[in-house]
C-alpha cells in the first residue's frame, strides 16, 4: 500500500527547497488537530503542536473544495504572507489533512516599490524643448502606442500588424520627414524596400 503521507512530506520538502526561507509548508492532521509535518518553519510552530483549527467552521468552509485561498496572513514579525490551503481527502472524499503553503511577500512588495520608483515617470512631465521638436521621439511614441494596442512586441508582428503601425505613422506625417524611412525601417528590423512596400499598400487603400 502506498504511504501517501510520505509522498506529501516529500512534496513539502521539495517546495521549501525551491523557495528557501521564503515559503513555509505545513501539514495539519484533522483527526488529531495537530501539526503533522512542517518545513522551513518561520511561524515558530513545530510538529505535534495544536493546529488551533476550528473543525466545525472548517467543515463548512472546505465543503466541496480542493483548494482554499489564496488569503492573507502575517508572520510573528508582522511581515505579509500569502497563503493557500490544499484539502487532502481519502478515497471517499472525506478530509484527512490540510497542506498549507505560506509565502512571505514583504520582500516582493519592497522590490516592487523599488522597481516602480526606478521605472515610474509622470506621463504629463515631458520636456517641450527636448521632445516636441524631435520627430524620432514622436515616431517612437506612435510605434509604442500601436504595439501596446496590438498587445505584442515588434518582433512578433506580421505584415498585417506592420501595416497598422505604418498607417498610424503615415497619418501623423512621419514619412514626410527626411530620413524617416531609414529610421523606421531600422525600428521594424526590416529593409527600406520592405517598408516602402508597406507604405505603398497603405496609400493604395
Amino acid at each position: 500500500m502506498i504511504d501517501s503521507f510520505k509522498n506529501y512530506r516529500a512534496i513539502c520538502e521539495a517546495i521549501s527547497l525551491l523557495f528557501p526561507s521564503q515559503i513555509e509548508v505545513v501539514i495539519h492532521d484533522l483527526k488529531t488537530n495537530q501539526i503533522a509535518h512542517i518545513e522551513n518553519s518561520f511561524s515558530n510552530r513545530a510538529v505535534g503542536e495544536d493546529s488551533l483549527i476550528d473543525l466545525e467552521e472548517l467543515e463548512i468552509e472546505i465543503e466541496g473544495k480542493r483548494v482554499v485561498g489564496p488569503y492573507a496572513k502575517s508572520t510573528p514579525e508582522g511581515e505579509s504572507i500569502k497563503s493557500i490551503t490544499i484539502v487532502l481527502r481519502d478515497e471517499s472524499g472525506n478530509p484527512l489533512q490540510l497542506l498549507c503553503i505560506n509565502m512571505k511577500t514583504g520582500i516582493l512588495e519592497k522590490s516592487a516599490a523599488l522597481i516602480e520608483g526606478l521605472i515610474g515617470v509622470d506621463s504629463s512631465a515631458k520636456s517641450k524643448s527636448l521632445l516636441t521638436s524631435d520627430w524620432r521621439e514622436r515616431a517612437n511614441d506612435i510605434i509604442a502606442g500601436s504595439l501596446n494596442e496590438l498587445g505584442m512586441p515588434m518582433h512578433a508582428t506580421t505584415r498585417i500588424e506592420k501595416l497598422i503601425i505604418v498607417k498610424s505613422l503615415d497619418d501623423n506625417e512621419i514619412f514626410q520627414i527626411r530620413g524617416s524611412t531609414t529610421y523606421i525601417a531600422s525600428a521594424f528590423g526590416s529593409s527600406r524596400a520592405s517598408l516602402y512596400s508597406l507604405l505603398r499598400d497603405i496609400r493604395k487603400n
